[in-house]
């Protein structure tokens, strides 16, 4: 019997769709797939954000003061060269750091967040906890003028405490003050553990990250004696722990940001922790993969050893933005691939040609470039640290990165390169390019 024609249509028409139906959802599971399998194979998107640490700004620099560890440049001395954006040995005049924050966004328009390093107000100024907190507000004011909606993290230093390194006694009222000046860019949990002990976490969930914001100024022997009966002021290592256990069952990587490096003071040769605080953050921490840890408060680029120079494990230590300690002024843009570090490019001003109108601000290098690596992981640290250690042209590019192109000594031997008589030898080594001062020896106390 035939078939109608228009039965036939039908079924060919259903048959169509079905196909047209089959092929479509094959389609879009085979695109679903290869999405799903470019994001494992191919790298993560990178993301970058600034480190601004030890900026130690002081309103009472005077630009026509001379550089005197004993007047921290705080009185008109009569120079007759004005030096209106800082001298070596002196604090931060604010111009300085205004001309800092007027840089940054010509090298980084879009930084995923910043970190605030801790150590805000100039050093043996004696202020008040509304001096820190109206300091503070005013260095978050300007560094955050051209990006007002990211978040700054921040970590504790020492100069951001009463008295300088704080007590325990004070620690409340320090923890609660600072706390209410960084709650808008906190959630409760974070702002209830900062408020109680002055750290706390906080996640990037795109890079799949953790990052740790400590507060280790409570384990400095000038924070208070080591107590036997409490060998683990306000829970922080017991914290550590759990909050990387956390990470860790959640596939994400760790980073850890704190103040203060663990080990001995390069200035002064006393250690920063009470030795007993030092072993059991090692050994805290030992147990756990750490994509890196950031350092500041010695103000000079170092790889700084975590415990002992065996274990391999290196803290990042940027440089500051004061002058005090004899660097040029600085800071660091890191750029994150996948939660884990790799790559960061530093920028100095140099201070040394006395610039009237304002600083040149430039890349000193970057971290993948000056090394020759890939990544700023801890195997490649390591490798980095040996290098310097056993090439000396090798270890020469770390020491022109350490106080950031400064020298003490600099305009002398700029001086001395035009000096064709003895007179001229002279005005260069006693005359306005006199290098020699009378250093405190408590300064690097602080």
């Amino acid at each position: 019997m035939n078939q109608s024609p228009l039965l036939g249509d039908d079924d060919k028409k259903c048959t169509i769709r079905r196909i047209a139906y089959i092929s479509v959802i094959t389609t879009l599971c085979v695109a679903a797939f290869i999405v799903i399998l470019v994001g494992i194979l191919l790298p993560s998107k990178e993301m970058r954000f600034i480190m601004i640490n030890d900026i130690h700004v002081d309103p009472k620099y005077k630009n026509d003061s001379i550089a005197d560890y004993n007047t921290y440049c705080r009185a008109s001395n009569g120079s007759k060269i004005p030096r209106p954006f800082g001298q070596y040995i002196c604090d931060t005049p604010n111009v300085t750091f205004e001309s800092l924050c007027n840089f940054l966004p010509k090298v980084e328009k879009n930084p995923a967040f910043i970190v605030f390093g801790g150590d805000s107000l100039g050093h043996s100024l004696g202020p008040s906890r509304e001096q820190i907190s109206g300091a503070i507000q005013y260095l978050l004011n300007k560094m955050t003028a051209s990006y007002p909606n990211i978040p700054v993290l921040f970590t504790i230093g020492n100069n951001d405490l009463i008295p300088n390194y704080g007590n325990f006694t004070n620690d409340p009222d320090d923890f609660a003050s600072l706390a209410e000046i960084f709650k808008k860019y906190m959630n409760t949990e974070q702002y209830d553990t900062f408020k109680k002990g002055g750290f706390y976490y906080h996640d990037i969930p795109s890079q799949k990250l953790r990052i740790l914001l400590l507060n280790n100024i409570i384990y400095h022997w000038r924070h208070g004696a080591y107590d036997p009966q409490n060998p683990d002021p306000y829970n922080q290592f017991a914290w550590i722990k759990n909050v990387t256990q956390d990470a860790v069952n959640k596939k994400m990587k760790v980073g850890i940001v704190m103040h203060t490096p663990t080990g001995v003071a390069h200035d002064d040769y006393q250690p920063n922790y009470h030795t007993e605080y030092i072993k059991t953050f090692y050994d805290t921490i030992k147990t756990f993969n750490y994509e890196f840890i950031l350092v500041s408060h010695t103000h000079k680029d170092q790889f700084i050893p975590i415990w002992k120079a065996e274990t391999e494990l290196y803290s990042l230590c940027a440089p500051a933005v004061t002058p005090a300690h004899l660097n040029n002024p600085g800071f660091r843009i890191y750029t994150l691939k996948g939660g884990s570090m790799f790559n960061y490019h530093q920028y100095f001003a140099d201070i040394s040609t006395n610039p009237q109108n304002d600083l040149d601000w430039r890349l000193e290098y970057d971290f993948n470039s000056l090394y020759g690596v890939t990544g700023v992981s801890v195997e490649n640290i390591r490798a980095v640290v040996k290098k310097l250690t056993n090439d000396v042209v090798e270890f020469w590019k770390y020491r022109e990165t350490l106080f950031a192109k400064a020298s003490l000594d600099i305009s002398f031997y700029k001086c001395i390169l035009t000096a064709v008589t003895a007179e001229e030898a002279h005005e260069c080594r006693d005359g306005r390019n006199s290098i020699r001062t009378t250093i405190n020896p408590n300064w690097y106390d602080e």
